[in-house]
């Protein structure tokens, strides 16, 4: 008996090579892509000092889980408008199309400059359509439930106002908590290495009568330290890497008059 022969299953048709040009458009993107994240990142913050400091007599204040509301959103919106360049990117989906290539030719998989004239609708079977509606879907509530979110990461912080009275607002923007100078316990001034040993900065952790702490990192402003350590007990201060201290006059460039403010501030004047 003849063995019938098997059907060989005919090979998956490539799509054309991408030009230069269609290349360099979709570096482009993915680098517009970046931009627009770090700029909404940005604007964030822009934001959350803008509520924070729209009190005159307010000092200083540290935001309170702020990213994590606005985390989701900027996830989502990272994984499908980077997604969609890199997939688009590794099935060559060409955008001008390559002179010389003839799409749409039985040598090639049937896809199209996308500003190609009179392009043509390849065939998409409704089992595909049905699923590339249903990832549509998927993709905008998920970007629309996330959304919500992410106004509640403007308003959460700890408020230090000139009175040295503290406030604490949750993400609805309610006063959750209320100091008074009276409640503070300790304050303390710390020279603080940030992540990496790239850099220093000055804090001032303020520590209240019921155990909370209320830091205020990053804190640059000398007078506002100088400020907040005058309107304390001497008792009350305390320092922590204050031997960083010439190390930070020395990275800062601090001018004379700086360094003699941050030596005072430290008890070193």
């Amino acid at each position: 008996m003849s063995k019938k022969k098997s059907k060989r299953k005919s090979p998956a048709l490539r799509p054309p090579p991408l030009s230069g040009l269609d290349k360099a458009v979709y570096v482009c993107l993915f680098l517009a892509d970046l931009a627009l994240l770090f700029g909404m990142l940005l604007g964030l913050f822009s934001l959350q000092q803008k509520i924070a400091y729209a009190d005159p007599t307010v000092m200083c204040s540290a935001a309170r889980g702020s990213v994590f509301w606005a985390a989701p959103f900027l996830t989502v919106f990272a994984i499908i408008t980077m997604g969609g360049l890199l997939t688009a990117y590794g099935d060559k989906k060409p955008i001008f199309g390559k002179k010389g290539i003839p799409y749409g030719s039985v040598h090639y998989a049937p896809v199209y400059p996308l500003f190609m004239k009179d392009r043509p609708k390849p065939y998409v079977r409704p089992s595909e359509k049905r699923y590339r509606r249903f990832i549509l879907r998927l993709a905008v509530g998920a970007l629309a439930v996330t959304l919500l979110l992410t106004p509640l990461a403007l308003y959460g912080r700890s408020s230090l106002r000139e009175d040295m009275s503290i406030t604490v607002y949750s993400v609805f923007n309610r006063e959750q908590r209320r100091y008074g100078q009276e409640d503070i316990d300790t304050v303390t001034f710390a020279i603080h290495r940030r992540s990496k040993g790239y850099g220093l900065t000055l804090r001032a952790e303020i520590r209240t009568k019921d155990g909370r702490r209320y830091d205020y990192g990053g804190t640059g402003d000398l007078d506002t330290l100088l400020y907040i350590k005058s309107h304390v007990s001497p008792s009350q201060v305390r320092y922590r890497w204050e031997n960083r201290l010439e190390e930070l006059i020395r990275r800062k460039d601090f001018t004379p008059d700086e360094a003699a403010k941050v030596r005072a501030l430290f008890g070193k004047a």
